[in-house]
C-alpha cells in the first residue's frame, strides 16, 4: 500500500509514509479508521483520513482520496493533545 501512496503523490522512494489504523470511539464514527500520514522531506506532513480499515481499501479507494486535499499541513501528531486548564 505505500508503494501506491508513493505512485499516486509522485514521491521519492525515500519519503516516509505511514500508515496508521486507529479505533473511535465516537457516535457515528467508523470502529476503525486508517491515516495516511506522509512526511516529504523540507515540507510539512499531509494526512488523509479513510473511514475504513486497512484491509477493506482497494487502489481505487487510496486514488480517490489521495486525489483530495490533505487533512493538514501540520506536524501530524497521532495522540491527542493534551488541553490544559486555564
Amino acid at each position: 500500500m505505500k508503494d501506491i501512496v508513493r505512485r499516486v503523490l509522485a514521491l521519492p522512494d525515500d519519503t516516509p509514509v505511514v500508515l496508521h489504523e486507529t479505533a473511535c470511539a465516537d457516535p457515528g464514527c467508523p470502529l476503525l479508521e486508517t491515516v495516511i500520514a506522509v512526511f516529504p522531506e523540507g515540507r510539512p506532513a499531509r494526512r488523509w483520513r479513510l473511514t475504513r480499515p486497512r484491509a477493506a481499501l482497494t487502489r481505487l479507494m487510496l486514488a480517490q482520496t489521495l486525489a483530495t486535499p490533505a487533512e493538514t499541513d501540520e506536524p501530524l501528531r497521532l495522540d491527542p493533545p493534551v488541553k490544559l486548564a486555564p
